[in-house]
């Protein structure tokens, strides 16, 4: 059973650079983060395969150091994921989710919604395994995101999903913020800056995952 409580997203220029991240992704899991996606959008494919490896590494870590463990997601690169044997999320512009789930067989894929159309054909295709809806609020970590759907509309997807389909938010998610998304009903939250820009990520997780006592 997957976790899905707190969704940890990287990024590298966040968290300080690129030999900074997989320390982050480490804390983030020994907070209590269940789910790490690694995307660094800018990287060759060699840098990439480097990050996912160390970020493999720092799961491990995390784990060995008494951590409940955490699953891996890839961001967009569905041949890397096939490499390495990853889950995968890919956005509406991320090529075919028939071709993303061919490639990665019976691993977890995740595909991002931002409206009622969008969540449709993901049911209708019936290839998701979780629903990433995007974005809750204006986030300055992707700028290239539709119109903030807001808690309201966050609701609204929910009524329209199927009940086994996992829905997961991200967007301008934060301390702050977290306690609302929350209340909508789903699955989990994805956090960038919450966790890569804290002094110490590992009582920013561990903050999060408290929230979710109040549910």
């Amino acid at each position: 059973m997957v976790d899905w409580r707190l969704y940890y997203v990287t990024d590298p220029d966040l968290a300080g650079g690129r030999d900074k991240v997989a320390h982050t992704v480490e804390q983030a899991v020994l907070g209590g983060a269940g789910v790490i996606q690694f995307r660094d959008k800018q990287a060759t494919n060699d840098e990439f395969r480097a990050g996912v490896a160390a970020c493999q590494q720092a799961i491990a870590s995390a784990v060995a150091k008494g951590a409940a463990g955490a699953e891996l997601f890839i961001n967009d690169r569905v041949a890397i994921a096939a490499e390495f044997n990853t889950h995968l999320h890919i956005g509406q512009d991320d090529g075919s989710p028939e071709a993303a789930r061919k490639a990665i067989g019976n691993r977890l894929l995740g595909i991002s919604v931002s409206s009622l159309a969008e969540l449709a054909e993901v049911v209708r295709a019936g290839l998701a395994d979780v629903v990433g809806l995007s974005p809750v609020y204006g986030t300055p970590t992707k700028t290239d995101t539709a119109s903030p759907l807001g808690l309201a509309g966050v609701r609204e997807l929910l009524a329209a999903k199927p009940k086994d389909l996992v829905a997961v938010a991200i967007g301008g998610i934060n301390a702050a913020t977290a306690g609302g998304v929350i209340a909508t009903g789903v699955d989990g939250i994805c956090v960038v800056s919450a966790l890569a820009t804290a002094p110490d990520p590992r009582a920013a997780a561990a903050e999060l995952i408290n929230l979710w006592s109040n549910r």
